[in-house]
């Protein structure tokens, strides 16, 4: 009986997950309510807020849950890309842009809805930094796969590598939902350029030009 609630429970939140990216895209984060939700999910209402208290608390779990399933499905790229030997920076750079790609579908208004609302309260941030602190460990874990075959400097922390990774993809992000002169193909080939300069100090060996 236990596992049955348990099930049923499960199957609701996905309802629920589902509801709330649909609406997301289709109106925005600002126009999207609780009962919207609620509705979209085939559930009373105050069955949702049993579940959620407010639509941020809504939609940070979306998003963990989410950057937890982005988080695995890269990893099991990276053994594919080393099995046909790939170099570094095709590696680096097939992991790095379809995230970036599925990041930027949400679109700017809502992603700069959703990091506004998520700034707005401490629990909030915490929550974020969680989010950054697990992709770096990722990310970490990617480097020393790739340690291990080679292709990075022996001497490198991967941790210390890691951080250096993320913050060039968070900040051309950022710059790509809050600069109004920064397009997706700016974003693309600056993002490139930077894992470029950034290979230059953690790779094993001399890089090949790449032209863009």
């Amino acid at each position: 009986m236990a596992r049955y609630r348990e099930q049923r429970k499960q199957q609701r939140r996905e309802r629920i997950y589902i509801a709330a990216m649909e609406l997301l895209e289709e109106r925005g984060l600002k126009a999207t309510q609780m009962r919207d939700i609620a509705a979209r999910a085939e559930l009373a209402v105050g069955t949702l807020y049993n579940y959620y208290p407010s639509k941020y608390d809504l939609y940070m779990d979306v998003l963990e849950q989410q950057w937890h399933e982005v988080g695995k499905r890269y990893l099991s790229r990276i053994a594919r890309m080393l099995h046909r030997g790939d170099d570094l920076f095709t590696i680096l750079r097939g992991i790095i842009q379809p995230v970036f790609e599925e990041m930027n579908q949400l679109g700017r208004v809502e992603w700069t809805e959703l990091i506004m609302a998520f700034f707005s309260s401490k629990t909030y941030i915490q929550r974020g930094a969680r989010m950054d602190l697990q992709a770096i460990e990722v990310w970490s874990r990617i480097l020393e796969k790739l340690k291990k075959r080679g292709l990075l400097r022996p001497s490198l922390s991967c941790d210390t590598a890691a951080y250096t990774l993320y913050s060039v993809v968070a900040s051309q992000f950022l710059a790509l939902l809050f600069l109004e002169e920064v397009d997706e193909g700016e974003a693309s080939k600056a993002l490139d350029e930077k894992l470029l300069l950034l290979i230059d100090g953690i790779g094993a060996a001399p890089r090949e030009e790449k032209d863009f």
